[in-house]
């Protein structure tokens, strides 16, 4: 498997365990379950595009030094 392929599974799984966690948040706040959802689909896309390049960024500093 690719070093690209990885980042995309390890990015993938840290982002299932937040928003797991995000939503216990949310409703222990008293957020409503569709809203919640909502707030966790988008959180997910940023964050995932957020982790995933900067995991990129490093592999790509690691590869050239």
């Amino acid at each position: 498997m690719t070093e690209s392929s990885w980042a995309h599974i390890e990015t993938s799984a840290q982002m299932v365990a937040g928003c797991i966690l995000a939503q216990v948040v949310l409703w222990g706040f008293g957020v409503s379950l569709k809203d919640a959802i909502a707030i966790n689909v988008v959180m997910f896309f940023v964050s995932y595009a957020r982790t995933y390049v900067i995991r990129r960024v490093f592999g790509f500093v690691r590869a050239r030094t």
